[in-house]
């Protein structure tokens, strides 16, 4: 193989290597601005009762958390595991942090 030869051979390699790359970055852009435009519409589409409604879930959601909570923390309390001072001192330190957001 003479050097013409072998110089071409890696032109043409160095080519589709570059072609393979380009192709896999614009396939990449592609696939990002097709996601972006199925964000925006997956968002107009959701109405406001349902939007209404999965607030509504995640706000009762959390109260029945809360009172689950608390339930507990009464029913240790009421068997003993708890002491009040430990049940007083966590309410505190939880009144702390609320206040340092």
């Amino acid at each position: 193989m003479s050097t013409e030869e072998a110089m071409q051979m890696l032109q043409k390699h160095e080519r589709a290597r570059q072609g393979r790359l380009r192709a896999k970055i614009m396939r990449e852009i592609r696939r990002q601005e097709q996601a972006e435009k199925t964000k925006g519409k997956a968002l107009s589409h959701i109405s406001e009762a349902i939007a209404a409604s999965k607030i509504q879930s995640l706000w009762k959601g959390a109260i029945a958390r809360r009172k689950v909570r608390k339930a507990r923390e009464a029913e240790l309390i009421f068997i003993g595991m708890v002491s009040t001072m430990q049940a007083l001192k966590r309410k505190m330190h939880k009144n702390q942090f609320r206040e340092a957001r």
